[in-house]
């Protein structure tokens, strides 16, 4: 089946929509640089499960209405999102901004969720350990910050984007301003109401990110309460994180495989643990080393 992207409409906000696949259904919420191409990742989860990505409203050609103020409101749009779709609960998957509204969203309502994913989220500050100003930084710093593989970043930085693309970033730049200027990247209350999230959920991270350490892995896992059951399996918790190595902040963009890892026994621990967590095989999911890891 060939992705599809049509005009999707909730209430009085349409967004884009790419869909495809077949099976449990899997929503992805892209981060703050916008609606990610659908490349290689995309194609492996749809290899297993029916995968919806929307472009949250206010990005690129999605609706931008005035209610929107804040991360607190994307996630009320998601919640009604899913109350609009039929069918058993969803695989939530968000990265960097989109795993914010990912825990905005669960810490409210998880009764449309089967399983939670943060892939390197924004949302949390750990004290001492600020994060990278992402806002100030120029157009060579986020290109040199973002990938890990600055044979990457040379590429990026070597782009010329169309007439089109360069509005759609300017759109997208505007948008994420207004999401996360003040305070940056963080919800003073959202730490707080974690404990809330009561369904199976993993944290993954960059090794090298530069925008959010990976040491906030750790404060993400520590507020999330412990578990025993995962669908049928016994396993000792609910509270993961894990660390991966990869080439860029996206790597849906740039996936990679075990060779490009520094450990490979370590990549294959890692992948077993996505498998343990969620019941998906081994690789099916490749994750690319700078800023975000994946789903099983």
């Amino acid at each position: 089946m060939a992705v599809s992207e049509t005009r999707h409409k909730t209430g009085d906000t349409g967004v884009r929509l790419r869909r495809d696949g077949k099976g449990e259904r899997v929503l992805f919420l892209h981060g703050a640089g916008g609606w990610p191409a659908w490349g290689a990742f995309m194609e492996s989860l749809a290899g297993k499960y029916d995968v919806l990505m929307p472009e949250h409203p206010g990005f690129g050609l999605s609706d931008n209405p005035a209610w929107i103020r804040n991360v607190a409101d994307v996630a009320m749009y998601y919640l009604d999102f899913l109350d609009a779709l039929d069918g058993p609960p969803v695989r939530l998957i968000g990265h960097s901004l989109g795993g914010w509204i990912a825990a905005e969203l669960a810490v409210r309502n998880t009764a449309r969720l089967e399983s939670l994913t943060l892939i390197a989220p924004a949302g949390v500050r750990v004290k001492g350990l600020p994060c990278g100003d992402n806002f100030i930084w120029s157009r060579e710093e986020y290109a040199r910050n973002l990938f890990y593989d600055q044979a990457l970043a040379e590429q990026e930085l070597a782009r010329v984007p169309t007439d089109e693309e360069a509005d759609i970033e300017l759109t997208n730049r505007y948008m994420a301003t207004k999401l996360g200027w003040e305070p940056r990247w963080y919800s003073p209350s959202l730490e707080t109401w974690l404990h809330r999230i009561r369904i199976p959920t993993l944290a993954l991270w960059g090794r090298d990110d530069k925008l959010f350490p990976s040491e906030y892995a750790k404060a993400w896992a520590a507020q999330i309460p412990d578990v025993d059951d995962l669908g049928g399996t016994q396993i000792s918790r609910r509270r993961s994180h894990v660390l991966i190595s990869w080439a860029s902040r996206s790597p849906w963009e740039n996936p990679p495989t075990a060779e490009t890892h520094n450990d490979r026994r370590s990549y294959q621990n890692q992948q077993a643990e996505c498998y343990q967590q969620f019941g998906s095989a081994p690789g099916t999911l490749r994750f690319s080393s700078t800023r975000c890891p994946q789903l099983g």
